[in-house]
């Protein structure tokens, strides 16, 4: 018995399940440890400025990706080679730089600042850029691979860029130390497992890209949107407040982001790559099924969740972060109380993805976006940080109820053979 159950652990299934999840772990614990040692031995306010560098490239990194990945994982009949994903990847990689280079020469930002952000635009783009060979690795069925470099790579980087700041007491040189890193795991896994990847160049098909980009654009603008809704607490923060209360919003929601984290890798991993199997065979119900018993599991843990960090979750947060947030136990248990939404909004758009309905999850985005990007901008300025807390009743819940929506009528029409 104990012997069939250790076989099953070496299954690649099995293998794939939990790489994804430890990879998805590394690139949540990165953020979060980098933070809490940011603000134990550097200060609040280089904390949010390294937050705002997080959310300015959240924008950009949806440029680069062009949300290619799921289309790419689920690409089953192999549509498009992986030289014409790698040579899309390029161009957009290409152009991601030159509007953050933009950005920077334009906006009122001292020399400091804009080394800090552009150097963490650099390691997102270089993650990014890795994104799509980790694309190429899944839709085989190998995304313990990929798991493990992206484990390794955030490992590295978080074990080189700690020991520099405890050092110099400072984040410049510690997130060009840990860019490097990156650069240097990533080049290093990709050159193992070259054979995995086929002959590997970039393919500059114009055509190929040009219909490439047509098919996955409604889910950029998609993802820009939802970038943008999923960080304007801190981009109004940052222009109505200070570096400082950017960084308390961060803390307070870092549990939240880590919680989507562990739910988007594993949903968008494997498990989006087998229900687009079962739908692709017709196997509408199991299909249906998968989906339904994700949302329920992410719930059940969310709710699990909520009841611990009513009582804990404060206290813990003050100790990690050696500052006192008592006073925002009522902005936490919001963020919290809103963000379980989140759980039925990456479902329905994985689901809508798989049936190749993307352009009804861009509508509900828009939707959504048009009411929620005012209300937040007026709720952040007359109420500051509590305003901002709001942000997961405002922007969640309506696009999740919008989506569970699109997603059972378009579902009812594949059914009965209308899709």
């Amino acid at each position: 018995m104990l012997v069939n159950k250790l076989k099953k652990l070496n299954t690649p299934g099995f293998q794939n399940n939990l790489w994804t999840l430890l990879s998805a772990g590394a690139a949540a614990a990165h953020t979060s440890l980098l933070l809490l040692i940011i603000v134990r031995f550097v200060g609040l306010a280089e904390a949010g400025l390294l937050s705002y560098a997080i959310a300015v490239s959240a924008l950009l990194i949806v440029l680069v990706l062009f949300s290619v990945r799921g289309y790419q994982s689920t690409d089953i009949r192999q549509e498009y080679r992986f030289s014409v994903y790698l040579g899309m990847r390029t161009c957009t990689a290409t152009i991601a730089s030159i509007i953050m280079v933009v950005f920077l020469l334009l906006g009122s930002f001292d020399l400091s600042e804009a080394a800090v952000i552009f150097i963490h635009f650099l390691i997102v783009l270089t993650d990014g850029y890795a994104d799509v060979f980790m694309g190429d690795l899944q839709q085989k069925g190998k995304m313990r691979i990929a798991g493990r470099m992206r484990v390794c790579a955030f490992c590295a980087a978080f074990i080189a860029s700690a020991v520099l700041i405890v050092i110099l007491r400072s984040i410049i040189i510690p997130l060009l130390v840990s860019g490097l890193t990156f650069l240097c795991v990533y080049i290093s896994w990709i050159w193992i497992y070259r054979k995995d990847f086929g002959k590997i160049r970039v393919k500059l098909d114009v055509s190929a890209i040009k219909s490439l980009m047509g098919t996955t654009f409604p889910l950029v603008l998609g993802a820009l949107m939802f970038a943008f809704l999923g960080n304007a607490q801190k981009y109004y923060l940052e222009a109505l407040d200070s570096h400082e209360a950017v960084a308390i919003f961060t803390i307070l929601i870092m549990p939240v982001n880590m919680l989507n984290i562990f739910y988007g890798a594993f949903f968008g991993g494997a498990d989006i790559t087998k229900a687009a199997e079962l739908f692709a065979a017709g196997q509408l119900e199991q299909f249906a099924k998968r989906i339904n018993r994700q949302v329920l599991f992410a719930v059940a843990l969310y709710l699990v969740f909520m009841i611990c960090a009513y009582f804990w979750g404060i206290p813990v947060l003050s100790w990690l972060y050696a500052t006192e947030l008592s006073q925002y136990r009522w902005e936490f248990m919001l963020l919290l109380f809103g963000f379980i939404s989140t759980t039925v909004m990456y479902a329905m758009s994985a689901g809508l993805l798989v049936m190749r309905r993307q352009k009804i999850s861009i509508a509900c985005v828009v939707a959504v976006t048009v009411v929620a990007g005012p209300a937040m901008w007026v709720l952040v300025s007359r109420y500051g940080l509590t305003g901002a807390a709001y942000s997961g009743i405002v922007i969640y819940v309506p696009l999740a109820v919008l989506l569970f929506l699109a997603y059972r009528i378009v579902l009812r029409k594949y059914k009965k053979g209308a899709g």
